[in-house]
């Protein structure tokens, strides 16, 4: 996922730009809740019309895009950098890099549905809508899971699940 992600912002033509400046919070969340904040998140909400004609924000936008394009931190602190960097400065890059985002998230979800829909037919039991999702999560959250490991728990599951039958009884 990160790859394709990665060559989206390439192509979009984002390049990295310098780090921020030695005052800035080398933890990025921690910054990034700074900026929220410095941005109006909690006390004083500034409009957003009003940042894009503050020059005074731009070492804050510069630290922004430092997130942004940073691959060694977690998508979603990448992600949140964008999300400010678009709706604190209207940044349509930004904007950009959040849709192709989404879009291989929501394409890796649909190949999640598509390895579980195999599993349970090759299982031949079809999980419940609840353990449905969390099996996807599961899946999400753990991708190394290979196809026959998934098939062997459904089996699982569906043994423990099953009702339970009576044995049979004795005629004698």
């Amino acid at each position: 996922m990160g790859d394709q992600v990665a060559s989206q912002q390439q192509s979009m033509g984002s390049t990295p730009s310098p780090a921020p400046s030695a005052q800035a919070v080398p933890d990025a969340e921690t910054r990034l809740d700074a900026i929220e904040k410095g941005l109006g998140g909690e006390e004083v909400p500034v409009p957003v019309t009003a940042l894009r004609e503050r020059p005074d924000l731009d070492r804050t936008r510069q630290d922004l895009l430092w997130v942004a394009r940073d691959e060694t931190l977690p998508p979603e602190t990448r992600a949140r950098a964008d999300m400010l960097l678009d709706l604190g400065f209207g940044d349509k890059a930004a904007a950009q890099r959040r849709a192709a985002v989404q879009a291989v998230i929501a394409d890796d979800i649909r190949d999640l549905g598509r390895r579980l829909q195999a599993a349970e037919h090759e299982a031949g039991w079809r999980a419940p809508p609840l353990v449905r999702a969390m099996l996807k999560e599961l899946l999400y959250s753990h991708p190394d899971i290979a196809d026959d490991e998934l098939t062997s728990l459904l089996r699982a599951m569906d043994a423990e699940l099953a009702p339970k039958r009576p044995a049979p009884r004795d005629p004698g």
